[in-house]
């Protein structure tokens, strides 16, 4: 997850390789009704997931693996849900996206069509995290954390589907990790959305299908019809509609 400050936001603002400020003017005022003729600007519409999501096959459902043979994180879902509580070194927190564990070469591909905006290297994981919005402009994106060897650069345009790395790293050889978040930088703090909200409508519903079997078989798999609670979500795999950063 890349945390973004209303003050990094606006520094980020500031570089013209990034965003023009006169963008952003534009954009307020077409929120305030004051320029009709502005286009609104909103997520890149998800179409595919970052990773591959299918029926099980052995210890793996696509590239997710429901089996025991790697170490995962305390919790030991190998899905967690948006919104579900996990430990951090301050104590208990709630996660702001959707986080798979999965093989270590699983290919890690764009949910959505739209411009690169920032390709972040964090140090102390050793992988990557991209960030798309829809024409390079706005502060809407959406962030595929944890990706390794990636392909693309800052300005590039992706098109759903297309490869962008491999997975991010555990610290375990034999496993690694994806998570897919969605940001809103234009508040303070940054509000980060349950995934779903930005689904293309055409694709909500294979999408939701496979999040859905895919939280079934992680149940089955462990005998446990309690790991997640489908009933009481806002969408499936989110537990909320919304998680402040912090």
């Amino acid at each position: 997850m890349t945390m973004l400050s209303l003050r990094e936001v606006a520094g980020l603002v500031r570089r013209p390789w990034l965003l023009a400020a006169a963008s952003v003017v534009a954009l307020t005022l077409s929120a305030c009704g004051d320029s009709p003729t502005a286009a609104p600007v909103g997520w890149p519409e998800i179409t595919v997931l970052p990773i591959n999501v299918a029926p099980v096959a052995g210890d793996y459902a696509g590239d997710v693996l429901i089996g025991p043979q790697a170490t995962r994180p305390s919790q030991s879902k190998p899905f967690l849900d948006m919104g579900s509580f996990v430990q951090s070194p301050t104590g208990p927190k709630q996660i702001p996206n959707f986080e798979f564990y999965v093989r270590p070469t699983a290919v890690v591909v764009a949910p959505a069509s739209g411009m690169i905006w920032r390709v972040v290297f964090h140090a102390d994981f050793d992988d990557y995290a991209i960030l798309i919005r829809e024409r390079n402009e706005g502060f809407l994106w959406v962030e595929i954390d944890h990706v390794s060897n990636p392909t693309v650069k800052a300005g590039d345009r992706v098109t759903a589907g297309q490869t962008i790395g491999t997975a991010g790293k555990t610290g375990d050889v034999r496993l690694g990790r994806v998570e897919l978040q969605v940001s809103d930088g234009n508040r303070q703090p940054v509000m980060h959305f349950c995934p779903n909200v930005a689904f293309a409508p055409s694709a909500t519903a294979d999408i939701e299908a496979r999040l859905s079997r895919l939280m079934q078989d992680i149940e089955a798999r462990n005998l446990n019809s309690n790991i997640y609670n489908e009933a009481t979500m806002f969408r499936v795999g989110c537990n909320m509609e919304k998680v402040v950063e912090g």
